[in-house]
């Protein structure tokens, strides 16, 4: 007895023997068992996934001589005659050999008679996508009422094919294709049933190269048992596929967590040694950190299809999840990059080397160590010397706890017992830097301190001099701000929260005011800040006449500012203000002394009439050129044309975007008409959508450039624009650049004038639909005309 191959020896004889395609296999079991049957039905599938199979199966089904079943004896003479392909109902015709209406015809001439030995007459048409648009047509009124006694059977691999007609008069399934685990479990009972020695890994291998397909995956277990001489092994399942040893896969993914880009290196040069495709060791590395992915999110998921679980369980323990993902990332990108390579190692070293350099931890050196890398350090990290100690993270304490430390304490309100006191900021929004122009009102309770982020001056914070006299401090404000209780410590936490937040915070230093300066301050009225708009913050700074007064909590508003955020400090002009001798920050803040009620200061005094109104200061010139020109929201209307016209179309028409090309090249206007019809593109296409034609002297042509300059024209430009009017009008006509200026029309400037012609046409017919005018009158609807655009 000869020798019958896997794929024909297992071919399944039931439903309950079908591997896979649960879908297909339920809906068929339960239309024959309850003797709901259609009478055409189309499976469509990639090769190898069951479609002949199932069909025969159907087939069996149909005529048992049990009964219509789903569960065919597979003893009966109807049942082996299917098995055997010798069951005369049975009639199973490849579309591929007999596409011609001719044989469709011959095939339906014995539709109308009544089957021979069976129940049922079954027609299995295989690719029938293959058949002609003639047989498809004789093929379709027999297809929607056939004689009760017929079933169509219709496989195909490309549906695409079908015509909709035959798509409507079928009950259509998709077989699935076979994903790896299952076709691994197959082969794996087949072997043990066959009684042959196996490696898993093997099977994982050959069910990869499977594709989908169960058919392939048995053929090649079938070339897999030869070449092996009676077993399957792993290592020779992979010369006979010509895959990578895993083991060079997991050594390669062993020196990028090591960051050894020699050894790496040396890797690269043995499987190219070995001939190795490196389109496929990409792959098998995606595959590999895949598995690794999937180990750091949930170990037990990871198959031992490989053999080497462990392995790919300590691996992904040494990496981070951000490192396996680039590494992922780059291994897919780099299979796209890897044809356009000089060579295939060449790309295989380039993606090997982006995943080492790309690296946070820094640049690989030769031995493995990396190099410094020039980002700023992680946390827990020392800090580089030379690092100011404010940039620097406290230890133990992330900067998101401490930033919300921060606003948790700047949102804390004061203590109804402590006093506030009440620096002055300078020029903030129109507040005057002079403090003579500050109302000092003793009914008014004072507002709380604004912190101002404030750049301190080249020279450092300066020092305290006269010990006698407290500085006014961020510690102070943040004592008034805190309560008396610990005010230490509450200054110290703020301190170190706002140092996490970056370099550029930094303590605040108000100028300090003269006791002479507060003096002449209570005999003056208070010059208001000018309104200046809603969207802008004011800021109102006094200071508190009576020392035992209490501060009360200012409403919280929109305009609310937190530290850490920069208040611009804007310097204007003040024309009624004395010279401020006190400019500088000044380190020495002197306490306020108690000014006598102003009666004069309201809320908002109106200025006297001899005073000049406060306005602001013109931009500067060099803020002036930096400032982008206003942008014109005014359509941009096509240029007029001036030796050419549009062609005429009627009114309801829309003028086609390409008309007719000429049949001769002699004036503009052919030109223009021709010039849509040129095979060139890009740079060569711009080249000749500026240019106009001159005239013609025989078979030479004279143009004229407009908007080019003369670099732009090459020779290898004209020679291909040359060929492209020789192609078009089949004739040997030369072009000459005569003119590098013309006030003749170009395509650059018909093909505008067209399209602007082809949007007021495409308005005008939109604007004169019933319904649109409907919509007009009833509802008061607009028409945006930006939105409307021709689509032929």
């Amino acid at each position: 007895m000869s020798y019958q191959v896997l794929a024909r020896k297992w071919r399944p004889k039931n439903f309950h023997e079908l591997v896979g395609q649960d879908h297909v296999r339920r809906a068929l079991v339960s239309a024959l068992d309850n003797d709901r049957l259609h009478h055409a039905y189309l499976f469509t599938g990639t090769r190898g996934v069951g479609k002949t199979t199932i069909a025969r199966i159907i087939a069996k089904c149909l005529n048992c001589e049990t009964g219509v079943t789903s569960r065919p004896c597979g003893e009966c003479s109807s049942c082996r005659e299917i098995d055997e392909g010798r069951f005369v109902d049975l009639i199973e015709v490849d579309a591929a050999s007999r596409t011609k209406v001719e044989d469709t015809r011959e095939l339906l001439d014995n539709v109308q008679y009544a089957p021979s030995r069976g129940r049922y007459k079954v027609y299995l048409i295989d690719e029938v996508h293959m058949l002609s648009t003639h047989s498809f047509n004789a093929l379709l009124k027999t297809l929607e009422e056939p004689p009760p006694h017929v079933k169509f059977l219709l496989a195909t691999t490309d549906p695409q094919k079908l015509p909709v007609t035959v798509l409507s008069r079928c009950l259509q399934f998709n077989l699935k294709n076979m994903p790896p685990e299952r076709v691994v479990e197959h082969l794996s009972n087949v072997l043990t049933q066959e009684q042959i020695p196996f490696e898993d890994a093997a099977l994982w291998q050959l069910g990869r190269a499977a594709d989908g397909s169960m058919r392939d995956a048995l053929s090649l277990t079938d070339q897999a048992i030869a070449y092996g001489q009676g077993h399957i092994d792993a290592a020779q399942v992979s010369e006979m596929l010509g895959l990578v040893d895993q083991r060079h896969v997991g050594a390669l993914i062993d020196h990028l967590i090591s960051r050894d880009a020699k050894a790496l290196l040396s890797e690269v040069t043995r499987l190219s040694e070995q001939a190795a495709d490196f389109e496929t060791i990409l792959s098998d590395m995606a595959l590999y950190l895949h598995r690794m992915a999937v180990a750091q999110l949930l170990p037990d998921a990871v198959d031992n299809a490989q053999g080497d679980r462990e392995q790919v369980l300590t691996q992904a323990a040494r990496l981070t999840a951000e490192d396996v993902q680039l590494y992922y990332q780059i291994a897919i990108k780099s299979q796209e990059d890897l044809p356009l390579a000089p060579d295939a190692r060449t790309g295989f070293e380039m993606a090997l080397i982006r995943m080492v350099a790309f690296a946070p931890q820094g640049v690989p050196s030769e031995g493995g160590s990396p190099l410094s890398s020039q980002a700023m350090p992680m946390q827990g990290q020392p800090v580089s010397e030379g690092a100011p100690e404010n940039d620097a993270p406290q230890s133990g304490q992330p900067d998101s706890t401490k930033k919300k430390e921060l606003t948790d304490l700047s949102l804390t309100e004061p203590p109804q017992s402590a006093p506030v006191p009440q620096p002055v900021a300078q020029g903030v929004y129109g507040i005057p830097d002079d403090p003579q122009n500050i109302a000092l009102n003793p009914d008014t309770p004072a507002p709380e301190p604004q912190l101002v982020k404030f750049t301190p001056p080249a020279g450092g914070s300066p020092k305290p001099t006269d010990q006698t006299t407290p500085p006014v401090s961020e510690a102070s404000a943040d004592e008034g701000r805190f309560g008396d209780t610990q005010p230490q410590e509450a200054g110290s936490r703020v301190q170190s929260a706002r140092a996490s937040l970056g370099s550029g915070l930094r303590t605040v230093q108000f100028p300090s005011a003269s006791a002479d300066k507060i003096s002449q301050a209570s005999k003056r009225s208070a010059i208001p800040s000018q309104e200046t708009g809603a969207d802008h913050l004011r800021l109102h700074n006094s200071v508190n006449t009576d020392p035992g007064s209490t501060p009360e909590k200012t409403p919280a508003t929109g305009n609310d500012i937190p530290p850490w955020e920069v208040v611009p400090v804007l310097s204007e002009p003040n024309p009624i203000a004395e010279p401020n001798p006190i400019a500088e920050p000044n380190p020495i803040a002197e306490p306020s002394p108690v000014a006598e009620p102003n009666p004069i200061a309201q809320e908002h005094p109106s200025p006297p009439a001899d005073q000049p109104t406060q306005t602001p200061a013109p931009p500067t010139p060099e803020y002036q050129d930096m400032m982008p020109e206003p942008m014109s929201e005014a359509v941009k209307q096509a240029p007029a044309l001036r030796d050419t016209a549009l062609p005429e179309t009627a009114e309801v028409e829309i003028t086609p975007l390409v008309g007719p090309c000429p049949e001769q090249l002699n004036t503009n206007q052919d030109w223009l008409q021709a010039f849509a019809h040129l095979p060139l593109k890009g740079l060569d296409r711009s080249l000749a959508k500026n240019a106009a034609l001159l005239s013609r002297e025989g078979t030479h042509l004279q143009f004229a450039l407009k908007a080019v300059t003369e670099n732009f024209l090459t020779p290898e430009r004209q020679a291909s624009w040359q060929a492209s009017i020789q192609k078009l009008f089949n004739e040997p006509l030369t072009i000459e650049i005569s003119a590098f200026s013309t006030d003749l029309d170009t395509p650059e400037d018909y093909e505008a004038a067209l399209k602007q012609r082809r949007q007021q046409q495409a308005e005008a017919l939109f604007a004169r639909d019933p319904v649109i005018q409907a919509l007009q009158q009833n509802f008061d609807a607009q028409v945006l005309s930006e939105s409307v655009e021709p689509l032929i």
